[in-house]
């Protein structure tokens, strides 16, 4: 059996075909923060709530700010209630203002999609 190794393709195709594996990937990855936090925004944007979330809330824990930054992004696909209590503490909490930024991106966006939807249903942004 080829040992995969990681990369941009390797999450891709992960992602697909099997996405607990991709999952393992990206919990072993400890010295790659560039390529951890591609995989992060990957598995937030493919894969479903049950698997991202456990794992992007996990990465929010690491030391690197580039790893927490891709978990944030990864985060804003699954904006459930804890998600987002979880991510208005990094506001506070979180020692990078890259991370900190980028948490209020998300929330910006989360808001310009809340004021979409209700203009698509009738209703007033």
């Amino acid at each position: 059996m080829t040992t995969l190794r990681p990369s941009r393709n390797t999450f891709e195709r992960l992602a697909t075909e099997d996405p607990e594996a991709l999952v393992e990937m990206l919990r072993g990855l400890h010295d790659q923060p560039g390529l951890l936090t591609h995989g992060a925004e990957i598995a937030g944007e493919r894969l479903p709530g049950d698997l991202a979330v456990p794992l992007l809330l996990g990465l929010l824990e690491r030391d690197s700010a580039l790893v927490r930054e891709g978990a944030v992004l990864g985060l804003a696909y699954h904006p459930t209630p804890a998600v987002q209590e979880r991510l208005k503490r990094l506001l506070d909490e979180d020692s990078s203002p890259g991370v900190r930024e980028t948490v209020e991106d998300v929330f910006y966006l989360l808001e310009l999609d809340e004021a979409e939807l209700a203009y698509e249903d009738g209703g007033l942004p």
